[in-house]
C-alpha cells in the first residue's frame, strides 16, 4: 500500500501499489475538488451567519 497526502503533506489514504499514476492523479484531483467545495460551503454559511448577526445587532 501506498500512502496518498495532500499539497501540505497531510494523509489521504492508502491505496494499493499496484494502482496506475493515472487513477492516483484522479483520486487525488477528485480529493482536491470536494476539499474545495467543502471550504467554499463552509465560507458561504459563515458568511450568511455574519450577515444574520449584522442584521440582528443592527435592528
Amino acid at each position: 500500500m501506498l500512502s496518498l497526502h495532500d499539497d501540505e503533506g497531510a494523509f489521504l489514504t492508502l491505496i494499493p501499489v499496484d494502482t496506475a499514476p493515472a487513477v492516483a492523479a484522479i483520486a487525488f484531483s477528485l480529493h482536491s475538488l470536494a476539499f474545495a467545495r467543502g471550504v467554499r460551503a463552509g465560507e458561504e454559511a459563515a458568511f450568511a451567519r455574519l450577515r444574520y448577526l449584522i442584521g440582528a445587532a443592527s435592528a
